[in-house]
C-alpha cells in the first residue's frame, strides 16, 4: 500500500491545536492511505476566494445555502481485517478528520442562519446599515460559545443579492457610535428637506437603532453637521 509523503505531517498537525487547525481556521486537506485519491486535494492548495455563504432573492421570499462548490467530497474506503495498527490509527485519523470538516458545516450553516434573520434588511438591500449585532449576541441566539462564533465568522464572505460583503461586515455594527454616526449621514445626505434631530431619531428607531433626539444632536455635533434650521 502506498502511503503518502504528508502522512507524519497530518499527525503533526493533528497532534498541535486539533480542533482550531480542523473545524475554524483554513482548512487544511491532508493526504491519508484511506481516503479516495480522486478526491484529495494537493497540499498546500491555493483556491480562489469565493463566499461561504450565498443568499438569493426571489419572488419576496430568501433563502441562503452554504458554498461547497470546489470541496471535495470525502469518503474512507472499507477497512480491511488485516489492517495492522498504524493503519488502523491513520483511518481513524482520516475519519476525525472528516467528522471535523462536517460539523465545522453545520455551525457555519446555524451561526449563518441566525445572523442573516437579524440582518435580513441590510443583507437584501432594504436598509442601508445593518442592526447593531455582537458576537456575543449572535453567540446566544446560534446557541455556540462566543469563540467558537468568532472563528467561524473570521474570514468569511457572504454572497447577497447586491453584492459580496464580509460576514464580520455584519457584525461591526456592534460599535454603537460608529453606526450611529454612519446612520445619520445617510439620513442627512438624502433627505430632501433638512430633517430635525427628533425627526432623524424617529428614522433610526424605525431601522432598529433605539436613539433619543438628544444622542442624534450630539452625534450630529461630533460629525460638523450644523442643526437643520441651518440646512434647509
Amino acid at each position: 500500500m502506498r502511503v503518502t509523503p504528508m502522512v507524519h505531517m497530518a499527525i503533526s498537525l493533528l497532534e498541535f491545536g486539533k480542533l482550531e487547525l480542523i473545524l475554524f481556521v483554513k482548512e487544511k486537506l491532508i493526504e491519508n492511505p484511506f481516503l479516495e485519491e480522486d478526491l484529495v486535494l494537493p497540499f498546500p492548495i491555493d483556491v480562489p476566494l469565493e463566499c461561504d455563504v450565498i443568499v438569493r432573492y426571489w419572488n419576496g421570499n430568501y433563502n441562503f445555502f452554504i458554498n461547497d462548490k470546489g470541496l471535495p467530497n470525502l469518503r474512507l474506503k472499507p477497512l480491511g481485517d488485516q489492517a495492522s495498527k498504524e493503519e488502523v490509527k491513520l483511518y481513524n485519523e482520516a475519519a476525525w478528520i472528516i467528522k471535523g470538516i462536517s460539523k465545522r458545516r453545520e455551525i457555519l450553516e446555524r451561526v449563518s442562519q441566525k445572523l442573516i434573520e437579524v440582518q435580513r434588511s441590510y443583507v437584501l438591500g432594504i436598509s442601508d446599515l445593518p442592526l447593531p449585532l455582537t458576537i456575543r449576541a449572535l453567540a446566544k441566539l446560534s446557541g455556540f460559545h462566543e469563540s467558537i462564533v468568532s472563528r467561524v465568522t473570521r474570514r468569511k464572505r457572504v454572497l447577497t443579492p447586491f453584492g459580496e460583503i464580509s460576514m464580520r461586515q455584519l457584525l461591526g455594527s456592534g460599535r454603537r457610535k460608529e453606526t450611529i454616526c454612519r446612520a445619520i449621514l445617510s439620513i442627512i445626505n438624502n433627505e430632501e428637506e433638512a430633517f430635525s434631530d427628533e425627526v432623524i431619531a424617529t428614522c433610526l428607531n424605525l431601522q432598529g437603532l433605539k436613539i433619543s433626539r438628544r444622542t442624534v444632536a450630539k452625534y450630529r455635533k461630533l460629525l460638523g453637521i450644523p442643526s437643520y434650521r441651518y440646512r434647509g
